[in-house]
């Protein structure tokens, strides 16, 4: 080609590539600028993250307490301080406003996606595809709706897409990216610990890249190594202020209750049965109808708390955990195989699919609703109770239902590519109409759904939240696989 013409057409692509993003980055930004402006909301963690926003501010270091005791006391374990030092540190420079933390947020995000649709424009070399995929990003329902709280989903979600970036950038560059993959995975562990699960995609694609498996794991281990350091340091830190390394927030009112959570995980099988569980006082205390509960353990439960709440010593919240601990184990020795796997299976059901999860859309029912009702009305199909339920929530509750359909489309089209893709190439060996690195991506993908449903499942935490870090890698694949054969 004539170099004239060869710089004039790199000139239009180059256009080309940053209208494209452009437009994206636009879309992405008006849709969830529409809901901080309208729908914000200052639900969850919030009121904790702001006070150890303020004790960093105050010089307080990383605590819980009261700003204004004349007795701090430092903070460790299942907060980590990324986020409440990514609010103070907005706070220092802009002034104390939620809505600084938002759009602070939502500025972060647009710049992970920007550096997304870039990777994947390394890879694909298609501008179009690209593109395309980058509007099912944007307008993602199970993303937008974060960006409306100052809590850690919105930019665990961001820090997921940093990661997923970096490594579809070494699939472009056949070769891991050492240090920016171990900086992204060590930010996003900084907000939010159990993103250290996402670490497991590095497998299948190191795995690709290098032509022996010991070159694989040698690079692997450098990115484990060079992550571990900032991790490492807080663990110390930790240890310090004499709290175990990876230890949770303890407050002489609620700990310790491992064994309590260990009994509840026998039973609760979706998040709000775990939620009423865990108020652990007798007169706040619910446990929800359940063929995994029986009225004798509801009894003995209630009796453990009463006695937990008539003495508020350290010694007998050891003496209640422990029978809860027994509890728990008795009851899982006791189960057959066919019990556990129905109840891993309704976890993991409700983990994904649970009907009434918003996914951090404005489709709130209240506290008034009875969900449990609700349930047990679809599950025996009493429209007439079902009606009554629902009479004052039809707006939110059809927006639910249109999201439940929406995820059931999603997660199912992503579990039919996985097969596809594994039957295609490792059973029948046939060739495949999807790129190597497609493929690469599908499976690094599916491990980190399966690695972190199978976490969130085993601990019995089943909220809807948890899997935020998931989707940016969903929707990638998903969009790769369904686009390409349009665009490739």
């Amino acid at each position: 080609m004539n170099p004239v013409i060869k710089k004039h057409m790199n000139k239009l692509n180059s256009r080309k590539k940053y209208l494209c993003f452009s437009l994206v980055l636009l879309l992405a930004f008006i849709v969830r600028a529409f809901f901080i402006t309208n729908a914000q909301s200052n639900g969850g963690d919030w009121p904790n993250y702001e006070r150890f926003a303020v004790n960093i501010l105050q010089g307080n270091g990383f605590s819980l307490s009261d700003p204004g005791s004349s007795v701090i006391v430092p903070s460790s374990g299942s907060y980590y301080p990324g986020f409440p030092a990514f609010i103070a540190l907005l706070w220092l420079l802009f002034g104390k406003s939620v809505f600084t933390v938002l759009w602070a947020q939502l500025i972060l995000y647009i710049l992970a996606l920007y550096w997304l649709l870039t990777s994947l424009l390394k890879l694909t070399g298609n501008i179009n595809l690209v593109t395309s995929a980058g509007i099912l990003f944007a307008l993602s329902p199970l993303t937008v709706g974060w960006s409306r709280f100052p809590l850690t989903e919105s930019l665990a979600i961001t820090a997921s897409t940093w990661f997923l970036a970096e490594i579809i950038n070494s699939l472009a560059q056949k070769k891991l990216r050492i240090y920016p993959l171990a900086l992204a995975l060590a930010t996003s562990i900084y907000i939010r610990p159990d993103t250290v699960l996402l670490a497991i995609a590095l497998l299948p694609v190191s795995l690709t890249i290098y032509k022996t498996k010991s070159d694989a794991i040698k690079q692997i281990v450098l990115v484990t190594l060079l992550t571990s350091l900032p991790v490492t340091a807080w663990m110390v830190r930790n240890v310090f202020i004499g709290k175990p390394p990876l230890s949770i927030n303890e407050t002489a009112t609620h700990f310790p209750i491992k064994g309590y959570y260990a009994w509840v995980n026998t039973w609760a099988v979706n998040e709000y049965e775990r939620a009423d569980a865990e108020f652990y006082y007798p007169k706040y205390t619910k446990y929800h109808v359940s063929k995994f509960l029986t009225e004798a353990e509801s009894r003995q439960a209630q009796e453990l708390i009463a006695y937990r709440s008539i003495d508020e010593s350290r010694k007998m919240a050891e003496f209640v955990d422990a029978r809860f601990q027994k509890l728990a184990d008795q009851k899982r020795a006791n189960s057959g195989l066919l019990t556990q796997a129905e109840l891993i299976t309704k976890k993991s059901y409700n983990l994904l699919f649970n009907p009434f999860s918003s996914w951090g859309l404005p489709l709130e029912v209240g506290y008034n609703f009875n969900r449990s009702a609700a349930l047990q009305a679809v599950n025996s199909l009493n429209i007439t109770r079902l009606n009554a339920l629902l009479s004052n929530h039809k707006a939110a509750i059809f927006g639910k239902l249109v999201l439940f359909l929406y995820r059931g489309l999603f997660f199912a089209s992503f579990l039919m590519l996985f097969l596809g893709v594994v039957y295609k190439s490792m059973i029948s060996k046939a060739l495949t109409p999807y790129p190597s690195d497609h493929k690469v991506l599908i499976l690094a993908s599916s491990l980190v759904m399966v690695i972190r449903l199978a976490f969130f499942v085993s601990i019995g935490y089943l909220e809807s939240r948890y899997l935020v870090e998931v989707i940016p890698w969903v929707e990638c694949t998903l969009g790769l696989w369904i686009l390409s054969k349009k665009f490739v």
